[in-house]
């Protein structure tokens, strides 16, 4: 595979003590300027009031049959106004976003972003916490119109205590696997060989998790009258949830949507987290508290933030940040997955940058 930092020789780290230095937007935006990779969505703000949005990293310009011919010169800086907002969930931003890919995550975290700030004042860190911990699923009200009055006492919440978000993830991961078996899609099970992957694929390119993602899309054009691939949904889906309840179902969402987390040097190390706590989690994929799930694969969760943080310009220590473990890579360390517990429950460490209260760690 052909990666940016290697065309290069460079791996973006001149970019490291500018961003160190850094007094202000502008600061954080020049020292970006020598970031590689990964490409990232960069929101910036500083005490006199700049909110500003852009990518930062290389960025490959492409032809039309893929071939790389150049880079892309213009960030796509955005400085919202003293009342505006800036909201970035790997969605697609508009045709700003032609030019960075083609793939980006569906719509629906922005979405409930731009609605729980849309009209609000006088926001407090404890409010952005919240919106941290929104487990509001968009798409359960179109997938639970296929079986009308079936989840009238859902809201929606993915919380990890609610039977009701446990059955319908139930009939979601059943409908997904009959729509998945359809003949039509035989082929993409068993492709033939020249056309199949690495496993390290297998998250983005499995059949049964491509469907899964489109289920809303198929949804929709059910609900239409549609019969997207010649399928009728409508049947599955009342077929999927009789199949559902003539079975025992468990008690709770957080039952089966436990961490099951991927340590990105598995392969290397031979560590792959299976000694953590398989606690349950509030959220799913298209949640703002964005803890993922496979309907028809697992309801097992190995992808979500890697980190949540709230901060406060104006007073530091009002903020807060957590990582899904802990401050250390050492399995051994007792700071490895001391977070765990908080970051499983959505809530923050405190943020502590006075000398007087820091302690030097033995390790």
């Amino acid at each position: 595979m052909r990666t940016t930092s290697w065309e290069l020789g460079d791996l973006g780290f001149d970019a490291l003590l500018p961003l160190l230095r850094a007094r202000s937007v502008d600061d954080v935006d020049r020292a970006l300027d020598l970031w590689v990779e990964p490409v990232n969505n960069a929101v910036i703000a500083d005490r006199a009031g700049t909110v500003r949005y852009r990518i930062a990293g290389r960025v490959p310009v492409r032809s039309a049959t893929g071939a790389w011919t150049g880079w892309l010169d213009d960030p796509r800086r955005a400085d919202a106004g003293p009342d505006g907002q800036v909201v970035t969930a790997n969605e697609w931003r508009g045709p700003e976003s032609d030019a960075v890919g083609t793939v980006f995550a569906a719509p629906y975290r922005a979405d409930r972003l731009h609605a729980l700030l849309d009209g609000r004042t006088g926001l407090t860190g404890a409010d952005f916490r919240a919106m941290h911990d929104d487990a509001w699923l968009a798409t359960v009200p179109v997938v639970a119109a296929l079986v009308p009055g079936a989840f009238d006492d859902f809201d929606g919440v993915m919380d990890a205590g609610s039977p009701q978000a446990a059955r319908y993830a139930a009939f979601r991961t059943a409908l997904v696997a009959r729509i998945a078996g359809e003949p039509v899609f035989a082929p993409l099970h068993d492709p033939p060989e020249r056309h199949r992957h690495e496993a390290v694929f297998a998250p983005w390119l499995d059949a049964t998790y491509r469907i899964g993602i489109a289920l809303p899309r198929l949804a929709n054009e059910a609900l239409a009258g549609g019969k997207p691939f010649g399928i009728d949904v409508v049947a599955h889906a009342e077929a999927a949830l009789a199949e559902v309840d003539d079975r025992p179902v468990h008690a709770t969402w957080g039952e089966t949507h436990v961490l099951d987390p991927v340590h990105g040097l598995g392969l290397l190390t031979g560590y792959d987290g299976d000694d953590l706590p398989r606690v349950g989690l509030s959220g799913d994929s298209d949640c703002v508290r964005c803890c993922a799930s496979y309907p028809a694969i697992t309801d097992e969760c190995s992808r979500g933030s890697v980190a949540r943080y709230v901060w406060d310009l104006a007073d530091r220590t009002a903020g807060g940040w957590v990582v899904p473990t802990g401050a250390s890579g050492l399995p051994d360390d007792p700071h490895h997955h001391d977070q765990l517990p908080l970051w499983a429950a959505a809530e923050l460490v405190a943020i502590v940058t006075d000398w007087d209260l820091l302690v030097r760690s033995s390790g």
